[in-house]
């Protein structure tokens, strides 16, 4: 079949010459078109311009200015942050390029609304340490399941659990993590994809799964190349709901990433080429079982076993995996239930009518408290739509199978779930059911609002929530687990944390049909919007608002019930998930969450509902500015910037109007017309000067100050960051304080002051500490270390640099990283290395070529005197043999052997 390459949002057929974009042929010359083809056959490396006039001019002598003429017409049609231009060495297609058949056209209502996307991270990105996992529950009678999963596991490298709900595949998958987690040499995770009900976020949940940032799930290849070099276990759980977006990503995985074994659990198989699958049946159940009772009599309607006595019928009994969990589930409802001759029988019989589902045996064995064996046996029958006066072993019938052999499992699980829900009080009922509107987890103070209303005051939900959680209907957390597990501050996470609490996911769905089935499915929903929408509005806004980073906490620990509020939203209130989206934004940024929210504010913008201008649409697209310019998708924030400044005119609203003036400035400035963005910034902050907006007016002076810094007019920007830094004190900025102080220590370093540099690049260590935003920590970092390293303090610069560079291979700042191989070179040949140091610089520039560049003037002129310092200190061969050999570094091996 003839190969199509898609680059970003166009499509290249090969074989016909043709250049689509949205189905629709594109005129390019047939030069341009070779061009093009040549760059995205080649996409993962840069291409030099002799190679490039070979490919494209055939045995024709031709000047480099064709070559030129053809870029430009390229850069022209595709955006111009497409084709990176890498000096001395050539270009590089900057877009994810998919090499694959002619796939069909999208519709309009399907088609993509992006420009070029960022290539993908280097495969070769050490990864941080897996999250750790909460130990597993102990399992009863699946010893030889979990040897035989363990066993198809290590010997394949994509495994799917299947089972009915309820069955037990999470726990026997999350045994198997913790056995093998000690065993591999990247550990086991496991991802938990139950709460999600978009299929973009299991990408996103798979990279928080592995210690991974957001910006590593841009894209499933992404993903897997971030993971290319993982050697460990990786377990997605509850896949069922997502099977299509969950098999894209295991196949990009598996593609990439030899090393690392997937296990699934699902009800249906995720159809993939080498899905090897595993049936996960009930626990175990004897047909029948003798018991001696005290007269000496077999328990009515029981078969004999070869059993020598009572004692020996018990524990023949506890090896059976349904009971050994009935009696564990019990005495976990009554310390006072054991298991004897006397009871063995009724378990047992309940056990089978449960069909030795693990959940449904865990619910029934709660009610052993208040209804004893006997009336649970009772209960179970009746749920069951069984016929009074049936005979009890043509009723055991019923239930195994027999003249109702066409019932699956599952119904008797559905059973139970109604026998469950029908022993509540009315009361209990309606909270459970409430309930099911929460994703994922939730709190006591949003549970205590959201499930009160008539009779029930928030109180008296505190009780009924209890009752519930006895009954085994709720699961709660009360150590903290659910918030380390998220990477919570220490302050979330002690005794004193606040409780969590959560629904299995079939329980929720059973609650979910409940509230459907009375008619208040909507009316919930619309209460769990309100509530969460308004947690938006009261914990997002502004950065720099922020003084800890315990201040963000509450998004992040209910950032699946936000998620589930504003898919509400968009459906039913585009204007207020718009204004949703204005709050959530920052927070998105800070965490990183640039992709999703973008997915999720551009559909928003376009609704026929937000076409006025308004103050949320401004804002949206003042914040997607920031998000685009962060990506390196600068081609993005002309457009935006210049529909903010419309929108502000027409409003009459000044202060978005001096935003529109900022984002035309970073427009100019991506253009290359320093002067054009003094013009911007000055007009802009005119306007804020009229306002009195001390905080905005001090960014604004920090960001002009910085281009005079880069520019070294020093002695313009002094004054200029004198007065920021006055405005961003009086009005408690942590994050302001801390980029002034950032940007003092570049002027001190341009004017030659180290000891000034010094001390201001470690003040606004401490205030980036303070908040944890990783770009601006790592900024701070490098700063010291390098400052360090001129001092002579090398140590210390050692151990700043290599915290930074943790930071900047874990989120994939490639710029930085770029810095850090540069000073970890110059720290090589201030210790007598200069070998060592010719192979960093060579890695250094391998990291250019794969995406890194230096921006900045300084940075760039230092990599060029690096280059001199080293070159001087050994024979020309032994350099050109250094740099060749660290320019076939990889990034993981270049880093490894950084500070070593």
């Amino acid at each position: 079949m003839p190969e199509t390459l898609r680059v970003g949002e166009f499509e290249i057929r090969a074989q016909e010459r043709r250049l689509l974009r949205d189905g629709q042929p594109q005129a390019l010359g047939g030069r341009a078109f070779d061009l093009l083809l040549a760059l995205a056959q080649r996409h993962d490396r840069v291409v030099g311009k002799h190679e490039l006039v070979a490919l494209v001019w055939p045995g024709l002598v031709v000047e480099e200015n064709n070559l030129t003429v053809q870029m430009s017409a390229l850069r022209k049609l595709l955006g111009p942050a497409c084709i990176a231009t890498v000096p001395g060495r050539g270009y590089r297609l900057t877009a994810i390029v998919t090499i694959s058949a002619p796939t069909a056209v999208p519709t309009a209502a399907t088609a993509p609304v992006t420009a070029a996307v960022p290539a993908p991270a280097s495969a070769d990105n050490t990864l941080p340490a897996p999250l750790a996992a909460a130990a597993a529950p102990p399992l009863y009678g699946r010893a030889d399941d979990l040897a035989s999963l363990r066993q198809a596991v290590l010997a394949h490298s994509m495994v799917t659990l299947l089972g009915t709900a309820g069955i037990g595949k999470t726990s026997l998958a999350r045994a198997l993590a913790d056995a093998l987690r000690p065993t591999l040499p990247d550990g086991a995770v496991v991802a938990e994809l139950a709460a999600l009900n978009d299929p973009a976020l299991v990408a996103v949940t798979v990279a928080a799964a592995l210690g991974l940032p957001p910006a590593a799930a841009a894209s499933p290849q992404t993903l897997a190349a971030a993971v290319a070099a993982r050697r460990g276990l990786l377990v997605l759980d509850n896949c069922e709901h997502l099977a299509d977006s969950v098999a894209t990503v295991a196949s990009a995985l598996l593609a990439a990433a030899p090393g690392l074994h997937l296990l699934a659990t699902s009800q249906v198989p995720l159809q993939l080429a080498h899905e090897q699958r595993v049936k996960l049946g009930p626990l175990a159940v004897a047909a029948a079982v003798a018991v001696a009772v005290a007269g000496g009599a077999a328990t009515a309607g029981a078969a004999t076993l070869a059993t020598d006595s009572a004692a020996d019928a018990v524990a023949r009994a506890r090896q059976l995996g349904a009971v050994a969990l009935f009696e564990a589930r019990a005495q976990a409802s009554d310390p006072q239930f054991v298991l004897t001759p006397a009871n063995l029988a009724g378990v047992v019989a309940i056990c089978r009518q449960l069909d030795g589902v693990a959940l449904a045996i865990e619910l029934a064995a709660a009610r052993t408290r208040w209804l004893g064996l006997d009336g649970l046996r009772t209960r179970l029958q009746a749920g069951s739509g069984e016929a009074a006066g049936e005979p009890a072993d043509e009723q055991l019938r019923v239930l195994t199978g027999g003249a109702r052999l066409a019932l699956p499992r599952h119904q008797t699980l559905r059973a139970a779930l109604d026998w469950s829900h029908a022993l509540l009080s009315p009361d209990e009922q309606a909270v459970f059911r409430r309930l099911g509107v929460f994703a994922g987890g939730f709190s006591l103070a949003a549970v205590q609002q959201l499930a009160a209303a008539d009779h029930i005051d928030e109180w008296a939900v505190l009780d009924l929530l209890g009752q519930l959680i006895d009954r085994s209907l709720v699961m709660a957390d009360f150590d903290g687990s659910a918030a380390r597990a998220a990477g919570a501050p220490a302050q979330a996470t002690g005794t004193m944390a606040e409780p969590r609490y959560r629904l299995l996911q079939s329980l929720r769905e059973y609650a979910l049909a409940q509230l459907q089935a009375l008619g208040e499915h909507d009316t919930w929903r619309q209460r769990h919007a309100a509530w969460y929408c308004g947690l938006a509005f009261s914990k997002g806004g502004s950065t720099a608002e922020l003084r800890t980073l315990a201040d963000r906490w509450p998004l992040v620990l209910e950032h699946d019930n936000l998620r589930a509020a504003l898919d509400w939203a968009a459906e039913h209130h585009p204007v207020l998930a718009l204004s949703v989206a204005a709050a959530l934004l920052p927070f998105w940024r800070e965490r990183g969450h640039h992709a999703e929210a973008q997915r999720r504010c551009l559909p928003l913008l376009e609704h026929p509902a937000n076409q006025q201008p308004s103050h949320d649409r401004a804002r949206v697209r003042t914040a997607l500015c920031a998000l685009a310019n962060e990506r390196n998708q600068t081609q993005l924030i002309r457009p935006l910037a210049t529909a903010v400044l419309a929108d502000a005119r027409v409003l009459g609203i000044v202060t978005l109007e001096s935003m529109g003036h900022i984002w035309l400035a970073h427009a100019d400035l991506a253009d290359g017309d320093p002067a054009a963005a003094a013009d911007q910034y000055r007009l802009a902050l005119a306007i804020l000067r009229r306002l009195d907006e001390p905080a905005r007016v001090a960014e604004k002076l920090t960001n002009l100050s910085c281009m005079l810094v880069e520019q070294g007019a020093v002695d313009e920007a002094a004054p200029l960051l004198a007065e920021a830094l006055a405005l961003y004190r009086a009005s408690d900025n942590v994050w302001g304080q801390g980029f002034v102080h950032s940007t003092l220590g570049e002027a001190a370093w341009a004017a030659g002051d180290l000891a000034a540099a010094l001390a201001s690049a470690e003040q606004g260590l401490v205030f980036h500490r303070q908040l944890q935003h990783q770009y601006r920590l790592s900024y701070s970092l490098l700063q010291c270390g390098q400052v360090l390293l001129r001092l002579g303090r090398h140590e210390e610069a050692r151990s700043h640099l290599a915290e930074g560079l943790a930071i900047t291979l874990a989120h994939g700042f490639h710029e930085q990283t770029t810095i850090v191989l540069v000073q970890a070179a110059l720290l090589s040949a201030a210790a007598g290395q200069p070998r060592r140091a010719a192979q960093l610089l060579g890695a250094a520039q391998a990291n250019i070529d794969r995406g890194g560049a230096l921006v900045g003037r300084l940075d760039h002129a230092e990599f060029a005197q690096a280059q001199q310092r080293v070159q001087a200190q050994l024979p020309a061969a032994d350099w050109q043999a250094g740099w060749e050999a660290g320019l076939a570094l990889s990034l993981r091996e270049a880093a490894a052997m950084a500070f070593t």
